[in-house]
């Protein structure tokens, strides 16, 4: 196995960072003080050195105590609870300018039946010679004309007196108003008149008949002399001179339930402009590069608080979280528990609620007796009404929207515990919070695997000659196992940045990421290499390089004929591989016939050449004697000739050229066309084993191109799967939260329910006792008064019942008088007496058809003393004290 690796090597004046094996960076900065500054610095793989740095880090926020209509003075001027005074004000003078109470009692007072003077004047606006409507009412003019005068009202600088209808009347105390009666004083005269009139109208003999027959009989009533001096202008037109009608008095009184261990202050957030500013530059230490300072300020948003609470900011490759520990709303409610020891132990800040988060309960109204009701309630804001805002300009229309049950400002499930610098100032209280929980921090983080250079020099600096000075080379090394790539080149400047990144086009694969820091001089060298894993044979690589203006690419490629060439020099080819056609076999064919013709005609050429020319003789004669000249008997008697030798060494060199070229045909020309023949039938087969690379590389590009695909698709499906997983995880959280939150209002119900009845189903608390105690004195008190009323009455019926009874008498004698047979006769005929017994006779001591006729003769003393017992009775009910009970509001939260 090799035991290779990338390896990269450059020039000494270039630093290298690779972008596949760069950590990434964090560091946590807790922050304990306003306007905090500090500075760090990051060292990366390469040795470059990250310094950061932050000023002015505002991550505590600052409230204010809010300024309002307080209670402070109403508290403060209470003659009662000293001890509680004491502590109120020990906490506006260190804690809190206006604490909030718990709630507001309102004490409503009617004063019914109250009679004083009027005036009726009409209020027109538009006409300038009018009276004018007069700002107030006065509730304290005497009535002279009424035979009692009532008690004056006062207003205190907590109440306010009202006689209109409002909704504080109607919707809150649920009382009905009772609208004002003008009260005028006719004479004598025109009483008497409107009596009788009024007793014509009212015949039995009309009330049988239809409206319009019913008008049409009452005619003749309206020519009686009385009912014309009834309806005449001097009885009708008499002044209004006093009115009778119901005054309410409302008195608010804030309500401290635990003042001596607690106390509630409403804070508002003071804006801040910056949350931090952030400074940072790169350094290589050893060297004289230092990138100039970036700063940047992180701004807060007056309308994005929870980005002030928990955000992220990003500056080039730094990521910035600031965190303030809690959630930040514009106002709090911040309550302070007082320690054993003095002080305060903790202090916890809740968001307030919002009006759709205040229970929909109405407010508890507590009715101490039929004129006196106490109503217990919370304002849906701090001092929404307060005892110095309540009388103010006397205004009885009271926004009871801002009316709710008795219950927290704020949610009880939104407290956070914090710790608090408090600061006191000539105008408020200045509140620096801290989470007790999560203290406030700022997290930097750089990730890993990213160009930090790049944003020091983008757009500007250095760049890249690409003119002949830039040079790759790819190299294989002799044993087949490395690639070698080199690049070199100049830069504009220095020091300058270059990014190399170097891919391999077949596998689809990044090898190379390098960041290159170039310092002076311009001139860099880089040499990467890249192990050549399972021999292959070509390559082809994509080089692209980047600087602070642009991008370039370069192609570097190994082909398969190379190889082949170096196959050549090395070792043998095989036979299968080379390429086999039929124009090679017919050229060897020609070869071969073209060298046997051209040996026949050299062997034509020296047989020609080398016969010796005979001449003809001239006669017989010379013939025979040159014959016999040459020719010899030897001394055997054989002959012989003269140039017998020669004639045989010709023909054994003849016989010689023969062979030879009989033996290089048969060993040149046979098996030569027998081989160019047997590759001629062979030809398809060579032609396959020929094209078998070819095919296998296409065989070898597909199935690459699936490995693709098939690891596209594994990736999506595994992304798909991934967001299906987190879907169903998001979903399956956001219901086990729905469902906790349920269970959570079920059981917050549920102890809500419960929680007054505990209260007070046990004996030996205090408020049980103080009820029971008030309760049982009232019996007390109200059976004497019970046991005084029935003696007194005893005593009234004994004094005043003989003399109705005397007075009944005279009646009846008068009834049955026969001077009175007419009067008599008019009355039986008449139906007031039905109708005044059905309005009058109930429950009244002096009745029957005697007082009847009586009245029916207009007798005035007989309605006078009809009905003077039940109003001798009703003002002896109304004098009558009444039974106190003793409130005990809800303590709802």
């Amino acid at each position: 196995m090799w035991n290779i690796e990338l390896k990269v090597e450059a020039s000494s004046n270039v630093y290298l960072e690779d972008l596949h094996n760069t950590k990434s960076l964090n560091t946590i900065q807790h922050v304990t003080d306003k306007s905090q500054a500090y500075d760090f610095y990051w060292h990366r793989e390469s040795g470059l050195q990250v310094n950061i740095g932050v000023l002015n880090v505002n991550l505590i926020p600052e409230y204010e105590d809010v300024d309002s209509d307080s209670d402070n003075e109403y508290i403060l001027k209470n003659p009662n609870n000293s001890e509680d005074k004491t502590k109120f004000k020990s906490i506006t003078q260190h804690y809190c300018r206006n604490p909030i109470p718990d709630y507001y009692s309102i004490t409503l007072e009617i004063s019914r039946d109250r009679t004083t003077t009027a005036q009726n004047v009409v209020c027109d606006s538009k006409n300038t010679d009018t009276m004018k409507c007069p700002p107030g009412t006065n509730y304290n003019n005497k009535c002279m004309f009424q035979g009692t005068f009532p008690d004056p009202l006062n207003t205190a600088w907590n109440s306010v007196v009202c006689t209109k209808n409002t909704a504080l009347l109607r919707d809150i105390f649920n009382q009905n108003y009772t609208v004002e009666r003008p009260i005028r004083f006719p004479s004598r005269r025109c009483r008497i008149a409107l009596s009788r009139c009024d007793q014509c109208l009212s015949q039995t003999r009309c009330h049988t008949l239809n409206p319009f027959e019913q008008r049409c009989c009452q005619i003749d009533c309206y020519t009686l002399p009385d009912c014309k001096l009834a309806h005449s202008t001097q009885c009708i037109q008499v002044p209004v001179e006093c009115a009778m009608g119901d005054a309410y008095r409302y008195t608010i009184q804030p309500v401290f339930q635990n003042v001596k261990q607690q106390y509630q202050c409403q804070l508002r957030l003071r804006p801040q402009k910056v949350l931090y500013r952030l400074f940072y530059f790169l350094k290589l230490p050893g060297t004289t590069f230092q990138t100039p300072p970036v700063t940047m300020s992180v701004f807060a948003s007056e309308t994005n608080l929870s980005f002030q609470s928990h955000g992220t900011f990003k500056a080039d490759y730094i990521t910035v979280e600031h965190n303030t520990g809690f959630n930040l709303h514009k106002e709090f409610i911040i309550v302070g528990q007082e320690a054993r020891g003095g002080g305060i132990a903790n202090y916890t800040v809740n968001a307030l609620k919002k009006d759709s988060d205040f229970k929909q309960k109405p407010v508890v109204v507590h009715e101490i007796s039929h004129n006196i009701l106490i109503a217990s309630t919370q304002f849906r804001r701090p001092f929404d009404y307060s005892t110095m805002s309540w009388v103010r300009d006397n205004d009885c229309d009271k926004d009871v929207s801002r009316f709710a049950h008795v219950q927290k400002h704020y949610r009880s499930d939104s407290a956070q515990l914090v710790e608090v610098d408090l600061q006191k100032t000539p105008g408020s209280f200045k509140y620096f919070l801290k989470s007790v929980e999560s203290p406030p921090y700022l997290h930097f983080t750089a990730p890993g695997n990213t160009s930090i250079l790049q944003y020091y020099f983008s757009g500007h600096g250095p760049t890249l000659v690409t003119n002949q000075s830039l040079h790759t080379q790819l190299k294989l090394s002799p044993d087949g196992r490395i690639w070698t790539i080199t690049v070199g080149g100049h830069m504009t400047g220095c020091p300058a940045f270059l990014r190399i990144t170097i891919n391999n086009r077949l596998d689809l694969e990044e090898l190379f990421r390098h960041d290159l820091l170039i310092l002076c001089p311009a001139t860099f060298n880089v040499t990467f290499r890249i192990p050549n894993w399972g021999q292959q044979p070509d390559k082809t690589f994509d080089v692209l390089f980047e600087d602070s203006m642009g991008s370039y690419n370069v192609y570097l490629t190994h082909m398969l004929f190379e190889q082949q060439h170096v196959a050549v020099e090395t070792e043998p080819v095989p036979l299968g591989r080379l390429p086999v056609t039929s124009g090679v076999v017919f050229g060897v064919v020609l070869v071969v016939m073209g060298g046997f013709l051209l040996a026949c005609l050299l062997f034509y050429v020296s047989v020609q050449t080398s016969r010796p020319k005979v001449k003809k003789p001239r006669s017989r004669q010379l013939a025979h004697a040159v014959y016999a000249s040459c020719d010899q008997v030897d001394a055997n008697g054989t002959y012989t000739t003269t140039s017998l030798k020669q004639i045989h060494h010709r023909r054994n060199v003849l016989i010689a050229i023969y062979l030879i070229v009989r033996f290089v045909y048969s060993l040149v020309f046979t098996f030569t066309v027998f081989f160019a023949l047997m590759m001629l039938f062979l030809r398809p087969d060579c032609t396959r084993v020929a094209n078998l690379g070819k095919f296998q590389q296409q065989l070898y590009n597909k199935s690459i191109s699936v490995a693709a695909d098939m690891n596209r698709y594994s990736r999506s499906e595994m992304l798909s799967q991934t967001e299906l997983m987190n879907n169903m995880q998001h979903a399956c959280s956001h219901y086990i939260d729905d469902l906790i939150q349920a269970l959570a209002r079920q059981m917050e119900a549920l102890m809500q329910h419960q929680r007054l009845p505990d209260a007070f189903r046990n004996q030996s608390t205090l408020s049980n006792l103080m009820q029971t105690r008030v309760r049982n004195l009232m019996q007390e008190y109200m059976l004497k008064v019970e046991n005084f009323t029935r003696v007194y009455k005893s005593h009234v019926d004994g004094n005043v019942m003989p003399a109705f009874t005397r007075y009944k008498k005279y009646l009846r004698r008068v009834l049955r008088n026969d001077w009175l047979s007419f009067p008599q006769r008019l009355f039986n005929l008449s139906s007031s007496t039905g109708m005044r017994r059905q309005r009058l006779h109930a429950g009244l001591p002096l009745s029957g058809t005697a007082v009847d006729f009586g009245a029916f003769l207009e007798i005035e003393e007989v309605e006078i003393i009809q009905v003077m017992p039940v109003r001798f009775w009703q003002r002896y009910n109304a004098s009558r004290p009444p039974v106190p009970v003793l409130p005990i509001p809800g303590l709802d939260r």
